[in-house]
């Protein structure tokens, strides 16, 4: 019997590899910034370790790499999306480090419509902190690991940075920082967007400006 099968509902992750970035001087500026320590999930109790750059417009610091995000931005909004007139700000970036043995919690970024990671280096495959996604949907029924992983039937969704990857997502995806089990810190640039300008129609319009 042959059925037709369609992804209701699906968010869109997009990645890409920005080939003329020189990651080298990213990370180099990187380890110069002056970092906030983050011990403490307030949300599910667990504990991490990961550290936060202090200065929360450090992609303005990267002329070149700021330029290829926002083409990437257009071209995911415009193109996957089909939100063609709908103009957007970062809103805010910054630098992540996590250092050997450290991780992050589950968390999704609030106040933002999409958000970005940029990877300036590929540490060893799977030991230098991979980027874990959970789904929304929920999960009545549990059966046994031996069955295979696909689209419509997993939970979670892991992806190994690679040197110059850059990825977008729904900010209302829930994900994690997997514990990095290197010798060496794991550093990326995060960045949270906002549509600005008009939104909506008719009574349930309005104009949003963002500092």
């Amino acid at each position: 019997m042959k059925i037709e099968v369609t992804p209701v509902f699906s968010y869109a992750f997009a990645e890409t590899i920005l080939s003329d970035i020189n990651s080298k001087d990213v990370i180099n500026t990187l380890k110069m910034e002056k970092y906030s320590s983050t011990h403490y999930s307030s949300n599910n109790n667990e504990d991490v370790d990961i550290f936060i750059s202090k200065n929360l417009n450090i992609i303005k610091k990267f002329p070149l790499l700021n330029r290829r995000v926002n083409k990437a931005l257009r071209t995911y909004i415009s193109d996957v999306l089909q939100y063609t007139d709908v103009k957007y700000k970062i809103t805010r970036s910054w630098g992540t480090m996590t250092p050997p043995g450290g991780k992050s919690q589950r968390h999704k970024h609030c106040n933002s419509w999409i958000s970005g990671i940029y990877y300036p280096k590929t540490i060893n495959d799977g030991e230098g902190g991979d980027i874990k996604f959970y789904s929304k949907r929920d999960n009545f029924f549990q059966f046994d690991d031996s069955y295979p992983v696909n689209l419509f039937n997993s939970m979670e969704h892991i992806y190994t940075p690679t040197e110059n990857m850059l990825i977008l997502f729904d900010s209302s995806l829930e994900h994690k920082i997997t514990k990095n089990l290197s010798n060496q810190d794991r550093y990326s640039i995060a960045f949270n967007v906002f549509p600005v300008g008009k939104i909506g129609m008719g009574d349930s319009q309005l104009t949003l400006s963002v500092n």
